[in-house]
């Protein structure tokens, strides 16, 4: 008996501390592109998001990038029928082309000389993202930089906001191709 619990206590401390440290997650496509990286962070008690468009400016810190994605709404209506739409929301679309309309006139009169402002459109918004570093391998954080979060690269990125002002903590970044 005293064997047996001896043996217990002499096998079982290097069990337990010689667990393995949990590592993010990363698939390659067949030409050795990075695609996907999952299991950034833990699970979280905080509300689940995503968000689809190009990545941002990437600034990195010790144990983050942080990096904002901006994504598009469609202003286009849907209609709910599939039947011809009303009068009124045909009215509304005619309006619309003549102020496009004349909106490109005035910009085709401004001199040739003069670069107009690049401004973006009321209907774009920016998600803030932070990506947590810590379990990603540094062969795969370089691959992660190069390939997958860097500027202008369309992305999906799941993860948790704890409140809708904090930005997106990451759990999963997947290319759109």
């Amino acid at each position: 008996m005293k064997l047996t619990v001896l043996c217990f206590f002499l096998l079982l401390p290097p069990l337990l501390f010689g667990q393995s440290k949990d590592v993010a997650n990363t698939r390659y496509a067949e030409r050795g592109n990075l695609i996907s990286i999952t299991n950034l962070t833990d699970l979280s008690e905080c509300t689940p998001a995503s968000v689809m468009g190009k990545v941002g400016k990437v600034k990195v810190e010790e144990s983050t990038a942080n990096t904002s994605i901006s994504t598009a709404k469609s202003k286009k209506k849907e209609n709910l029928n599939g039947t011809e739409a009303s009068a009124k929301s045909q009215q509304e679309m005619k309006v619309e082309e003549s102020v496009a309309s004349a909106s490109t006139s005035a910009a085709k009169s401004k001199k040739k000389g003069k670069k107009s402002d690049k401004k973006k459109r009321s209907d774009d918004s920016d998600q803030k993202v932070n990506v947590p570093l810590d379990r990603v391998k540094p062969g795969d954080r370089n691959a992660m930089f190069k390939q997958l979060v860097r500027k202008s690269v369309v992305v999906t990125v799941s993860g948790y906001r704890c409140s809708p002002d904090d930005p997106i903590t990451a759990f999963s970044i997947d290319r759109v191709y």
